[in-house]
């Protein structure tokens, strides 16, 4: 089953590094997060 997309809010661009134990930001810098990998115990923030 496929949905026809109707608009196109907003478009984001991000940047990862460290692949599951890493980090990832968004262009303009509205995301900002902490990677880890399931399972590990550590906190992703």
């Amino acid at each position: 089953m496929s949905s026809k997309l109707e608009k196109v809010l907003y478009t984001a661009h991000t940047t990862t590094v460290g692949a599951r134990s890493g980090h990832g930001r968004s262009d303009d810098g509205s995301l900002d997060v902490q990677l880890s990998t399931p399972g590990s115990g550590k906190t992703g923030d």
